[in-house]
């Protein structure tokens, strides 16, 4: 934003798009390139995929919970967030829409490091289609893959009342709430949302559960055109200004790490603030789900 430079030549590996010239950092993208990704030493091109869908279709960075658990923001920048064991917290919370995470400890080895870390291992996703008067509620649970990451109920919950069950390579529309699954993830999208959910494996455990969950979100409309401004502890990151923010992350130099962080400078609040108490549970501090833009500021 301001006096960004003019970026000429970018290059995708394998696809047709090549010397895309004058492109307006500022003008078409609402974020400059390194807060999608790390700076190019080679400013004049990008092999940067992530990059050039921000350039090209005026996207948001995708909000992620990766690993034990990173996360990243949807403007850009980066904070870690321990949980505590078996805690429920939202993680997204818009109109009509609010993702549930649960954390839990897990020991592991990393890089030579013991790490008393966390993981997700539950997403619970609640969704409600007024039109219709129908309540979608799903989740995905790491504790239903097996040793291959998959299982017969990775998705399971109700529509409308009605027991919802979807294995690996299934394909489900709840009203407004479509579901596709694949090998070892689910995609779940609903008119303003998409969220990615993927089961992988701990490696290196010592203690704790044997597989865990990454999750990502983005809005599939510009932030501005959204029902509410959203909320929770990635979603609050989707606020319009195109600015990444940083939060505390951990320090796994050490020998032995005992993780700590819970997003402390990237979130309005503190993490308690998110806790809720049950996995559907919508009402929170900053809950969105019965906002509109009128009543919810970003």
């Amino acid at each position: 934003r301001g006096n960004l430079p003019y970026f000429t030549h970018f290059v995708l590996d394998a696809n047709v798009i090549q010397h895309i010239d004058n492109i307006n950092v500022g003008t078409v993208c609402s974020k400059t390139v390194d807060a999608c990704s790390p700076p190019n030493p080679d400013i004049g091109k990008t092999d940067d995929t992530a990059t050039i869908a921000c350039l090209l279709n005026e996207v948001s960075c995708d909000g992620e919970a990766r690993e034990d658990p990173h996360l990243s923001f949807g403007h850009g920048g980066k904070a870690d967030f321990r949980g505590c064991d078996g805690c429920l917290w939202n993680f997204l919370s818009a109109r009509d829409l609010s993702v549930n995470v649960k954390t839990e400890d897990a020991v592991f080895e990393l890089d030579g490091s013991t790490v008393h870390g966390s993981f997700l291992t539950e997403v619970h996703v609640t969704s409600y289609d007024r039109t219709r008067n129908v309540w979608a509620n799903l989740s995905y649970w790491a504790v239903e893959v097996g040793d291959h990451n998959w299982g017969w109920k990775q998705i399971n919950g109700t529509c409308g009342g009605r027991y919802v069950q979807l294995a690996l390579n299934s394909h489900r529309q709840c009203a407004h709430v479509d579901i596709k699954t694949d090998y070892a993830s689910a995609l779940i999208q609903v008119p303003e949302w998409e969220l990615r959910v993927a089961a992988r494996n701990v490696w290196n455990r010592i203690s704790g559960p044997k597989h865990r969950l990454d999750l990502s979100m983005k809005p599939l409309l510009p932030e501005p055109d959204l029902a509410a401004w959203p909320h929770g502890i990635i979603g609050q990151s989707f606020d319009g200004d195109g600015l990444p923010v940083n939060g505390r992350q951990d320090n796994y130099s050490t020998p032995v790490v005992y993780t700590q962080a819970m997003a402390e400078g990237a979130i309005e609040g503190t993490a308690d603030d998110y806790k809720v108490n049950y996995q559907f549970e919508t009402a929170f501090k900053y809950s969105r789900f019965d906002a509109t833009m009128a009543t919810s500021t970003p």
